[in-house]
Parts: structure tokens; C-alpha cells; sequence
């Protein structure tokens, strides 16, 4: 836990792989206890891996768990900006800028890059691989915009340990609350 956990605070962010067409299958008993959450004010919901701890920093605020015993991170942080983007084009330009911004303070090349509507927020989605105090560590990011808060879902893990469909659970299970 201790490995992968500082890389992800810096971040103040769907393309999964189904064979065959067939629906993933549902993890949330098999292997972590997952935990539902609502966050403050009601605003989010997700099911996490583990106890959840939420930090208020400067510039986000964060709402994450490590699984008992696993050295990965599961992370909701959000921003509240001044304004919402005028239209959408303008949405999609500013989660551009963020994620160029996050992969040149990162030190990353972004891959699988899918810009999408989640419902009627912009979104978009990335993976990248990093090595972090001597692991290899892969994560995949999901930035969307809703009005004037900016959210990153995000989970990342050791590479010779995949949690993808863990982490694709995770990503299912957050919604954002009307």
C-alpha cells in the first residue's frame, strides 16, 4: 500500500476488455469485501475494496481505499471549479488540457486514450504504466466533468498482481447522485 498510495495523492483522474461479448462477472464477493459509500452531501456513490478513508486537501478532495493486505489504491477526488464549461466542446478541450497537465507533471504517455459521454457528462479515459519505488505499477484514470465539479476516478496496482477486473468494478459502481 505504502508503494503505489503517494503517486496517486498527487493527482487533485473505459475502455475495458470483455471477451467474446460476454457481460464481465461480478467480483464483488470473490475476492475483497467491498464497501458501499455515499459520499458527504450524497453527491457519489461507490463500492470500495476496504475501509475508506477521506482526505480534504487545497486543491481536491479525496476518497480512497487500499484492499486488506494489497499494495494498490482505489481513489474518487474531485474539484469544485469556479464555473462549468460553456458547452461541451469546451468540456472536452479542458479534460484534454488536464490530462496533458497531469501526464507531463507525471512523467507519463497516456495510452488507450477514449474521449466519451458518461450519461450527459464528458468524459474521458486513460491507462499508464509507471514505476514507483522500484514497482511497476499500472493505473487507469476516468476524468468527467459535471457542471462546475471536476471528478477522477482512478485505480492503480502492482503490474504482477492484475486487478483489472476489480478496478472495472470499481469504475461500475460509481455514480454520480442528481
Amino acid at each position: 500500500m505504502k508503494t503505489l498510495i503517494p503517486l496517486l495523492v498527487i493527482f487533485s483522474g473505459v475502455c475495458g476488455s470483455l471477451s467474446h461479448g460476454q457481460e464481465p462477472p461480478r467480483i464483488e464477493t470473490q475476492r475483497f469485501e467491498w464497501v458501499q459509500y455515499t459520499s458527504e452531501g450524497g453527491r457519489f456513490t461507490a463500492k470500495f475494496p476496504g475501509k475508506v478513508t477521506v482526505e480534504v486537501k487545497p486543491s481536491a478532495t479525496h476518497t480512497h481505499a487500499s484492499p486488506p493486505g494489497v499494495d494498490a489504491d482505489f481513489r474518487i477526488a474531485y474539484t469544485d471549479r469556479e464555473t462549468a464549461d460553456a458547452d461541451l466542446d469546451a468540456a472536452f478541450k479542458e479534460l484534454d488540457r488536464i490530462r496533458q497537465a497531469t501526464a507531463e507533471a507525471q512523467g507519463i504517455e497516456p495510452q488507450n486514450v477514449i474521449n466519451f459521454m458518461s450519461g450527459t457528462r464528458p468524459s474521458t479515459v486513460f491507462n499508464f504504466s509507471k514505476e514507483v519505488e522500484g514497482t511497476k505499477a499500472n493505473y487507469r484514470i476516468w476524468f468527467l466533468m459535471d457542471g462546475k465539479r471536476f471528478y477522477q476516478v482512478l485505480y492503480g496496482y502492482p503490474a504482477d498482481q492484475p486487478m483489472e477486473e476489480e478496478g472495472e468494478f470499481f469504475f461500475e459502481s460509481f455514480k454520480i447522485n442528481e
